[in-house]
């Protein structure tokens, strides 16, 4: 018998954490993220809708390990 806060919560903190921002809870990705319950898929699933939707972090992220793989620093030129 697990609530919802107990189900939500680690959910939360991946998105956060990959995202920098709380996630809102009513955007159907995070219950498809909850849904997944696979902490590998959730990231990836993350990665790809974050470059999609423009959020920061996740595009510098993936910035940093295109640099990081052409050994050189790659900046965004926003």
């Amino acid at each position: 018998n697990l609530s919802y806060e107990d189900i939500a919560a680690p959910w939360r903190g991946v998105w956060s954490q990959m995202w920098g921002q709380q996630p809102d809870e009513t955007d159907p990705l995070f219950a498809r993220i909850v849904r997944t319950n696979d902490l590998g898929e959730a990231q990836r699933i993350l990665r790809a809708e974050g470059r999609t939707r423009g959020i920061g972090t996740v595009v510098e992220g993936a910035l940093r390990d295109v640099g990081a793989a052409l050994g050189q620093g790659v900046r965004s030129a926003a």
